[in-house]
């Protein structure tokens, strides 16, 4: 009995699900498996662990000491401006651990995967969009950005990419809350959405 055009969704989108928990599964552990072959460093994942650290146990807001030659207050805001940093500290506050930000930068970019699958069902066949969005998942140049430490950039193929979406939808309200948070990430996305302005423009 052939399947409705529902069911068919449901099928792809179990299809989604499974492929992105194997990709966090995997790429976590990989990338746990090279923190404890001693093979991380103090740039970037050390100093998130000890800019969380500081967070949430001595109120010192992101705070670390490995570049206090660049910023008087030694907090990760007198380098950088992500405040979307701050909707990471209840999971490491309930795990305090490096291992924690590799898993949750895992998650991150598994989950980029859905606006990927999203924007494939705009234009290509129903076949192909599956394929699509796990051809994504095994990108390399993904699994690099997974494999080497932690670094706040890990939001931006999720929030970017709904960004892309909603406007390709014509949704330009959850497209602008998509660009704020695209800006929440780090100071140097207004280059970003300064490009994604004008390929708008143009189109």
């Amino acid at each position: 009995m052939a399947l409705s055009f529902t069911q068919k969704q449901r099928v792809e989108e179990i299809v989604l699900t499974t492929a992105i928990a194997i990709y966090v599964i995997a790429l976590t552990a990989y990338a746990i498996g090279k923190h404890n072959s001693f093979t991380t460093y103090a740039w970037d994942l050390g100093i998130f662990d000890q800019a969380f650290w500081t967070t949430v146990n001595q109120d010192r807001w992101f705070e670390y000491t490995c570049e206090r030659h660049l910023t008087e207050s030694s907090s990760f805001f007198g380098v950088h401006f992500s405040p979307l940093l701050f909707t990471l500290i209840p999971a490491y506050y309930m795990f305090q651990r490096a291992e924690t930000l590799l898993l949750l930068q895992s998650i991150l970019l598994g989950l980029s995967a859905i606006p990927i699958y999203r924007i494939g069902r705009i234009y290509l066949e129903k076949k192909q969009v599956c394929l699509f969005a796990l051809l994504y998942l095994l990108n390399p140049a993904l699994h690099g950005v997974n494999s080497y430490d932690f670094h706040v950039q890990a939001f931006l193929p999720l929030t970017l990419g709904y960004l892309t979406y909603y406007e390709l939808t014509g949704r330009t309200p959850e497209m602008l809350l998509a660009a704020f948070l695209s800006l929440a990430v780090q100071e140097q996305v207004v280059y970003i959405l300064a490009a994604f302005a004008l390929w708008k423009a143009l189109r």
